[in-house]
């Protein structure tokens, strides 16, 4: 059987096949016809995931293919479907699976006071989501969420105010602002994004009134890497508490729509079971055992839900998790 690291790699020359080639891991000429296949506008997804069957999850990785409705081999060209495994020169064969996954989407618990990680929040125009963590640099607090709830997915102005509770719980500018914009991430059309967030200071009056701790969950203040079969809780603006587990580190969704800026790609996201629903983008995700931070929430669909790795949500805003009550 591959191991995860080498699925990881088919899936790498997949998706670049001017770095390296066929020749760096020993495969054939069936990565063509996989190129060919992930294209097709039914696929929204690529990852590295234990293979199912007849309901079961089996101890073997699989180069799997998430689409939006999965079709029998009846009603596929040939070149549409998928193969059922990538011959190698070395090793063992790399099998694939298809997963019917649904439409993938960006994914609010409601309060006013104090302000605090999980509850409602969003840019003053809308795209109501959740408050993620507090989180700090050079003595400055922020609250930290997604591009798409904070910053309009790159279309927003720094300074912009940010509401708690969001547009969508009625929300409002100036009585509700906590924080100003202050960085983001805009979302890009062409190649892979690496994370969906931003950050906003939080407005220097009111940081008496804010806690640190996610409620049900207390002060999380270091990170963990997230691991397949981890179990994992977060608290969303729309679902509350809710738990998951984790079913693939290297997950890659192709074509998730964003309102005014297009279809856009991710890399190497963690893919989880559903455990959200829309309004839950931004929630801070936790492991369970080690209460430490795995991921930031951006987006589900029936077949799962979707989050970044939190190490790099944090290492591409410069800031670091609160170690202490403010």
């Amino acid at each position: 059987m591959a191991s995860e690291k080498r699925v990881g790699e088919l899936m790498d020359a997949v998706l670049s096949p001017n770095q390296g080639g066929p020749e760096s891991i020993g495969i054939h000429q069936k990565l063509g016809h996989i190129r060919s296949t992930i294209k097709q506008p039914n696929v929204v997804g690529l990852g590295v995931a234990r293979k199912a069957a007849d309901g079961q999850t089996l101890n073997e990785f699989a180069l799997t293919i998430y689409v939006k409705k999965k079709l029998p081999l009846a009603k596929l060209k040939a070149l549409d479907a998928v193969p059922s495994f990538v011959a190698s020169d070395a090793g063992s064969p790399i099998t694939t699976d298809v997963v019917e996954f649904g439409i993938i989407r960006p994914d609010s618990n409601v309060r006013r006071t104090p302000i605090e990680p999980g509850y409602s929040i969003s840019h003053f125009t809308g795209d109501t989501g959740t408050l993620g963590a507090i989180v700090t640099r050079n003595g400055k607090y922020f609250v930290i969420s997604n591009s798409h709830v904070l910053a309009r997915a790159g279309r927003a102005a720094k300074g912009d105010a940010i509401i708690y509770p969001g547009f969508d719980d009625g929300g409002k500018k100036p009585k509700n602002v906590i924080a100003t914009l202050s960085e983001f991430v805009k979302l890009k059309t062409r190649g892979a994004n690496s994370v969906d967030t931003a950050i906003a200071e939080i407005v220097t009056d009111l940081l008496t009134k804010v806690k640190a701790d996610v409620p049900g969950i207390g002060l999380v203040s270091k990170t963990i890497k997230a691991k397949v079969g981890m179990h994992v809780k977060k608290l969303g603006r729309t679902s509350g508490m809710t738990k998951g587990t984790v079913v693939s580190t290297k997950f890659r969704p192709l074509r998730l729509p964003y309102d005014g800026v297009g279809e856009v790609s991710f890399e190497d996201q963690i893919l989880f079971t559903r455990f959200t629903k829309p309004g839950d983008s931004g929630s801070l995700v936790v492991d369970v055992e080690s209460k430490k931070a795995v991921g930031l929430h951006f987006a589900s669909a029936s077949g799962g839900s979707v989050s970044a790795p939190i190490d790099r949500v944090l290492q591409v805003m410069g800031v670091k998790l609160v170690a202490l009550e403010i």
